[in-house]
């Protein structure tokens, strides 16, 4: 997916919002990724991404990493 678009500020705006109020729901010591994307293609045929996140960029692509590792090993099993 290329993402190298640059975000759009209402997207940017919202998904801030959104994390905010997960941040503020959650306990303390527990992270959370948002991720706001496009289906297929969009008007200008570029997919757009953005994500929001109160963890360091590592930490959420370690988070992604161990993502798609269990969900390709699971995907479509009763857990």
């Amino acid at each position: 997916m290329n993402t190298s678009r640059a975000p759009d500020p209402k997207l940017v705006k919202r998904a801030n919002e959104i994390a905010g109020k997960i941040h503020s729901m959650l306990p303390k010591g527990f992270g959370f990724i948002v991720m706001i994307f496009t289906f297929g293609t969009g008007e200008s045929d570029e997919p757009v991404m953005n994500y929001a996140s109160n963890a360091q960029q590592e930490d959420v692509l370690g988070v992604l990493r161990e993502f798609i590792a269990r969900t390709a090993k699971e995907f479509g099993k009763k857990l």
